[in-house]
């Protein structure tokens, strides 16, 4: 009888501190990036291209990439004043293309599938994408 009261104080304890079990799917080493390893070079490229795109903005650009797959980027952009304050954001979507990062899609709001498709981002990266 004590067993199984102290198997139900476990299951309690358990279920009310929020534990939950984690899927792993099979994905090959350095497939993914979520704000792991080494992504700067990246980073970098891309955030110059939003300066080369906004050349006569005030405040300044600054990349972050959230989820990187391949040669598909997806993350925000904040521009940040003279006193490094946050103005305004946005999400962007960016493209290797022939060993260049293009910059695809960025803004705030729905986010076009019909400009991501030619792109071949993965589906987990567009899973909020209207079409």
């Amino acid at each position: 009888m004590k067993k199984y009261i102290w198997l139900g104080l476990a299951v309690m304890v358990l279920g009310l501190s929020g534990c939950t079990l984690v899927k792993y799917e099979n994905v090959p080493n350095n497939d993914i990036v979520d704000n792991q390893g080494d992504i700067s070079a990246d980073e970098a490229a891309i955030n110059q291209l939003f300066i080369d795109k906004y050349p006569t903005e005030a405040d300044r650009p600054e990349v972050k990439i959230e989820t990187l797959v391949g040669d598909n980027a997806r993350g925000s952009l904040v521009f940040k004043d003279a006193g490094n304050a946050a103005v305004s954001g946005a999400y962007f979507f960016a493209a290797k293309v022939d060993d260049i990062w293009e910059i695809v899609l960025s803004g705030n709001g729905v986010i076009d599938c019909t400009i991501l498709a030619p792109y071949n981002f993965p589906s987990d990266m567009t899973a909020d994408c209207a079409a």
